[in-house]
């Protein structure tokens, strides 16, 4: 069976290393570890790890150049870091850096639903990064086709790129608006207030309409909030 995601854990205490590793093996992740970057790095790109759980000090400097060299390759990759209770401050300063989550010591195997969390705010960005290649590639098909398609180009209103982002989701996740709403980062209130908006019950009769259609439909003349970037909550 392929394994869920792949989880490289670099850390001194081996004890810290099965508290994380085993809970996850048995959600069925692939777990190495490490107790040093001398024999971590290499694995970075040998094993191509969705997340990264490591000691704050191994993988932090005074620029966190370490921190954006576990990034380089893949910038969406999750970065948790473990640290004792008194540099909670510097695991902020991670966080900001580009690290999703810290984890305080002494690490229990309940730390890893921290690492869990981390992998799920990836999962939701990766899939938010296709829908969006997904419906540009939408729009110039339909225009190459002298459609007028989705303005996903410049120029296009910020309302009809909401909408349209909102109701493309919605198709994507089969209607479900919860599921619509992680992906948007927004919340299920905020969609359920749209589809009023647009006058919509049914996205997906809405996407099958006619580009001409679409682009005739209703918008309010209300001015509409632009979607937020997509955040992991804690991190990036």
């Amino acid at each position: 069976m392929e394994p869920k995601a792949r989880i490289l854990i670099i850390d001194q205490d081996s004890a810290a290393r099965a508290a994380l590793a085993d809970p996850l093996r048995a959600e069925g992740h692939r777990v190495e570890s490490a107790a040093d970057l001398f024999w971590a790095l290499p694995r970075l790109a040998a094993f191509a790890p969705d997340v990264v759980v490591a000691d704050l000090k191994m993988i932090t400097d005074g620029d966190n150049v370490l921190l954006a060299g576990v990034l380089e390759g893949d910038p969406e990759r999750a970065i948790v870091v473990v640290c004792a209770p008194s540099s909670l401050e510097a695991a902020g300063e991670a966080v900001r850096a580009g690290a999703a989550a810290w984890i305080t010591r002494p690490v229990q195997p309940t730390s890893a639903l921290i690492v869990e969390r981390a992998l799920e705010r990836r999962r939701l960005r990766l899939e938010a990064a296709a829908l969006r290649t997904q419906a540009r590639e939408r729009a110039r098909e339909e225009q190459a086709a002298g459609g007028e398609g989705m303005p996903a180009i410049p120029g296009a209103s910020l309302p009809e790129l909401e909408r349209y982002a909102i109701l493309k989701t919605l198709d994507h996740t089969g209607g479900s608006r919860a599921r619509a709403a992680q992906i948007l980062q927004i919340s299920t209130r905020k969609i359920q207030y749209k589809l009023v908006e647009y006058d919509v019950v049914r996205p997906r009769e809405h996407l099958k309409r006619s580009p001409r259609e679409r682009a005739s439909f209703h918008v309010s003349r209300s001015p509409v909030t632009p979607l937020r970037a997509p955040s992991s909550g804690v991190g990036r």
